[in-house]
């Protein structure tokens, strides 16, 4: 295993099909930040000889030792709120995906023909060099107007590791906690995909899961939900517990 650029795992070479400690560690490291030490995302590069099934398997083992991890860092569990699977081609702006306010958002793209550009920014650390918090910096300084996008600017990184005909799997700190001496928070950080060249003939494949601190109770990777998102074929569904 290779960390290139402080963010990128390659994982190209890498035969095995169980997520083992070292790698969680790393994803852990990276991601469940609370300061800015770290990017707060992380990317997996799978390589082009993986598949569907086996992408979502890592996703679903690794949400399995994120949680195993924070129990011993801070006592509580990391939690499924909801997974998806999409045909996402759609561009957006700088935004965080609907979570609780420590979430963490992770992302499973397939191989595809639709060519596409990941960029991040780390919101809280711009806010932070504002004194402000990230809530306070995106009430103030909205980014998804241009003024807001350009204050964000020296915080934005292009994912230059991203390679379309390769699985990967892209972890994002989706956290607006304050940054606090006392007890500091997840720092999040805003993401945006930009389609370059649209098709609509094409699938953009995203294996969705959205990660939270929370009730072992109301996570969403019951035995039924597991086995049912990991052998699916169907995309655009969201499966969340049942009240």
């Amino acid at each position: 295993m290779q960390l290139l650029d402080g963010y990128c795992l390659d994982l190209t070479s890498h035969s095995a099909a169980i997520v083992d400690l070292e790698l969680a560690t790393t994803v852990y490291r990276l991601t469940c930040r609370t300061d800015f030490e770290t990017p707060g995302f992380a990317l997996i590069n799978l390589g082009p000889n993986c598949d569907s099934i086996t992408l979502r398997s890592w996703m679903v083992q690794l949400k399995d030792r994120l949680d195993e991890l924070h129990q011993r860092q801070a006592g509580d569990h990391i939690v499924a709120v909801w997974l998806g699977r999409f045909n996402q081609q759609i561009t957006t702006k700088f935004h965080l995906d609907g979570g609780p306010d420590a979430s963490l958002l992770m992302l499973g793209y397939e191989p595809t023909t639709v060519t596409s550009q990941i960029r991040l920014a780390d919101v809280s650390q711009c806010a932070a060099s504002f004194q402000l918090t990230p809530e306070e910096f995106m009430d103030r300084h909205n980014p998804m107007f241009p003024a807001g996008e350009e204050l964000l600017r020296p915080f934005i990184t292009d994912i230059s590791r991203a390679n379309s005909d390769h699985f990967h799997i892209l972890l994002v700190n989706n956290s607006r906690q304050s940054l606090t001496d006392h007890a500091p928070g997840w720092q999040g950080v805003l993401h945006q995909a930009i389609m370059m060249q649209p098709q609509p003939g094409a699938r953009r494949v995203v294996n969705s899961m959205m990660l939270a601190v929370g009730d072992p109770a109301t996570d969403a990777l019951t035995d039924v939900n597991r086995q049912d998102y990991l052998t699916t074929d169907q995309l655009n569904q969201r499966m969340q517990p049942q009240p």
